[in-house]
């Protein structure tokens, strides 16, 4: 691989975790946790396939795996959560950090935008965003709401459209909004 942490990871009991959240009980099992040189640890999520950024605004979560990897080590001094993909002979890493640096081309906050001596309560208060974006994903998961939501971008690369409904339930949705006119 030409990208690699020159830090030692942190060993993981292997086993699956079971982390309670929003009323259910959810299995995980984490890839890696890096120690990052200066403090703090890394999770890490092995991809096959091209890369994607983690898809977190606010408290809009899609993609919550790092996320529920972040609710079962919030003990630990979490500073970056990446997917690293595992594709073309080379790792790529793209996710979130707290600081430019910590993971090879994850960017972290701006420093030009986030004083420096705000960074560390910019980052947990974004967490905590986050957090709680993953708690009303999970609630309403356990509540039965899970509608199919694929985001575009998916759906154009997708070798199964012929099986997808995507668009027979768009049609419907819109001829439903027609009636009501």
């Amino acid at each position: 691989m030409e990208t690699e942490i020159d830090t030692p990871p942190i060993g993981l009991d292997g086993g699956v975790r079971h982390e309670r959240t929003a009323g259910g009980e959810f299995e995980l099992r984490i890839d890696r946790i890096d120690l990052i040189e200066g403090g703090g640890y890394a999770i890490l999520d092995y991809k096959a396939g091209e890369p994607r950024k983690p898809r977190w605004e606010g408290e809009h979560v899609r993609e919550p795996q790092l996320l529920a990897y972040l609710l079962a080590e919030r003990g630990r001094n979490v500073q970056a959560l990446a997917n690293v993909s595992l594709t073309r002979n080379r790792a790529r890493f793209i996710g979130h950090s707290s600081r430019r640096g910590l993971l090879p081309d994850v960017t972290g906050l701006n420093p030009g935008k986030v004083p420096a001596e705000l960074i560390e309560s910019t980052w947990q208060a974004e967490v905590e965003r986050w957090l709680s974006g993953l708690h009303r994903l999970g609630a309403e998961y356990i509540a039965g709401h899970a509608p199919v939501q694929p985001a575009p971008d998916v759906c154009r690369l997708c070798h199964l459209t012929t099986l997808c409904r995507r668009m027979e339930l768009a049609a419907a949705t819109a001829g439903r909004d027609d009636d009501h006119e």
